[in-house]
């Protein structure tokens, strides 16, 4: 079964950053509501995190440290809302001065997912979750989490510590290529978001730009993933004559095996995404441009 992808629109491909709301973004600015839950996926179930829950850690793909939550929330108030906007807050516990760690340089972060229906709730992907740069086990926080839609909003508070000990899910697990430029390879799928005509000058006849949304296959790995939309381009970075689409299988909201490539040593392309295609008939289309 492919997980639903979180995105549906372009313009909703990029967060919206800062305190100053975005006059063209859908989401609901009224007060949120007490309804949501954070928790974390447990052998694949939502375990709600009650005060002082202890959260476990991961080394991210970047080499920060950071908590994986999950929001949830209640069929009732999101209705047939399916896309949301998440702010995570991490606030001192003023019941813990001085363990307060690095948290004064990762106050917030924000996504936009698909929420997913599970067990008659409505659960985000794991949340990667910056809490630090280096080993935050014993941090105390007050994690805060608000989830607005197009029609509703909703917030909850939790106390939590971070776990001294890391959660076995680390990104230094993940195997690895390349010598002086080291990146760590991260099977998952890419979906066909859009297709739609190019407006970049090309020698290609007729070309198209692929958008598409990539997620690990293992959703435990997600905070491993680096930027989850990209362009199908051919191997020189040009964009795809349309004539040899069809060929590929590439139309939209089709699904494809991929790898995802994010460099952790070297001064190499950040972000690399390895496919399967034989773009032969697409170069040749080009060559013939």
């Amino acid at each position: 079964m492919h997980r639903r992808p979180s995105l549906l629109l372009a313009s909703l491909l990029v967060a919206a950053c800062g305190d100053t709301p975005d006059p063209n973004d859908p989401w609901s600015d009224d007060p949120p509501v007490q309804g949501a839950v954070i928790g974390e996926l447990v052998d694949g179930a939502f375990v709600p995190w009650e005060a002082g829950a202890q959260a476990a850690w991961v080394w991210g793909g970047q080499g920060g440290a950071m908590i994986t939550p999950v929001v949830a929330v209640p069929l009732e108030l999101a209705g047939d809302e399916r896309l949301a906007h998440i702010t995570l807050r991490n606030l001192p516990d003023p019941g813990f001065p001085g363990s307060s760690g690095e948290l004064v340089q990762f106050a917030s972060s924000e996504f936009e997912e698909a929420l997913t229906e599970v067990d008659g709730q409505l659960l985000t992907p794991t949340l990667p979750d910056q809490v630090g740069w280096s080993d935050p086990g014993g941090v105390r926080l007050r994690l805060e989490a608000t989830v607005r839609g197009e029609a509703f909003s909703t917030t909850t508070t939790v106390p939590i510590e971070v776990a001294n000990d890391g959660a076995d899910n680390s990104c230094s697990e993940l195997p690895t290529e390349g010598q002086g430029c080291v990146y760590t390879l991260l099977p998952g799928t890419l979906w066909i978001a859009m297709i739609t005509p190019s407006e970049t000058p090309s020698a290609c006849p007729d070309p198209q730009t692929v958008e598409f949304e990539y997620w690990p296959d293992d959703d435990a790995m997600g905070h491993c993933s680096g930027d989850t939309w990209g362009t199908l381009t051919m191997p020189d970075g040009r964009e795809l004559p349309g004539g040899c689409l069809e060929g590929l299988g590439v139309q939209s909201e089709a699904y494809f095996p991929v790898v995802q490539k994010t460099l952790i040593a070297g001064t190499c392309t950040p972000l690399i995404y390895e496919f399967g295609f034989d773009f032969s008939a697409c170069e040749a289309l080009c060559a013939g441009g």
